[in-house]
């Protein structure tokens, strides 16, 4: 009955997260999912911060449809998903 009136808006909430298999979501979800994702911000923003990155010199990145679209270099598709990156210490 609930397809057949047309109610569109669920009873259930999920979190903002909750469609990502890693945290879940409702009553068994991730007790640290919040803590998980600042960790994982002060990671990334260290990172930005303290390193220059950029794409190998001469390299084509390919999108590829492999279940996710995942980065192939040109040419080099047999040895699978990769994404080659210079990395430079701004220090």
């Amino acid at each position: 009955m609930r397809f057949i009136s047309g109610k569109t808006e669920t009873t259930v909430k999920v979190g903002m997260f909750g469609n990502l298999m890693s945290f879940s979501a409702g009553m068994r979800g991730c007790i640290g999912w919040r803590f998980a994702l600042i960790e994982m911000q002060v990671v990334l923003a260290t990172l930005v911060e303290k390193f220059e990155f950029s794409l190998a010199s001469e390299t084509e990145i390919l999108r590829m449809p492999v279940t996710l679209m995942s980065p192939m270099v040109k040419g080099k598709l047999q040895e699978g998903v990769m994404m080659p990156l210079m990395v430079r210490s701004l220090e």
